[in-house]
């Protein structure tokens, strides 16, 4: 996306797109949601801010797959990424004011692990001066089973 600032003043802008399922997906024998999300394992690369997920393996045998999700951003940003992996802390748990995705300035938990519901979430604080644009692209990338396991 891009944001352009036609004012005469500086603009900072807080961008948090809707969540994003992250769980990489499983063998066709295994795909029913429980075994899908109550697999997936979630970590950060703090250098990047990018968030990654992988399905545990239940056997040796298991196929195992990542995805991953980060912002690109081309113009000044305003502290670091925020994120949140677990869909409810995202929400709230009745979808009410106490969601961490309300409110300007109301920070993500950046909580990594095992979640019961996973989900791909970022908040990024961009500043725009006068007369210019920020571009900001969210990238979710997604890596089928691999043959070998990778070590982050």
């Amino acid at each position: 996306m891009s944001i352009t600032n036609l004012g005469s003043r500086v603009r900072e802008i807080e961008l948090i797109p809707t969540p994003k399922s992250c769980w990489p997906r499983t063998p066709p024998t295994m795909r029913t949601r429980h075994s899908q999300s109550c697999f997936v394992e979630t970590r950060s690369l703090a250098d990047t801010g990018a968030i990654l997920a992988t399905r545990r393996l239940r056997s040796p045998g298991d196929p195992q797959a990542w995805a991953a999700h980060l912002a690109v951003v081309e113009g000044e940003t305003i502290g670091d990424v925020q994120f949140e992996t677990d869909r409810m802390r995202f929400l709230g748990r009745t979808r009410d004011s106490d969601a961490a995705c309300h409110g300007p300035g109301s920070p993500l938990s950046n909580t990594v692990g095992a979640v019961l519901d996973p989900i791909f979430s970022l908040r990024v604080h961009v500043r725009v001066p006068p007369q210019t644009t920020a571009r900001i692209a969210f990238w979710t990338l997604i890596a089928p089973p691999a043959t070998q396991r990778l070590v982050l």
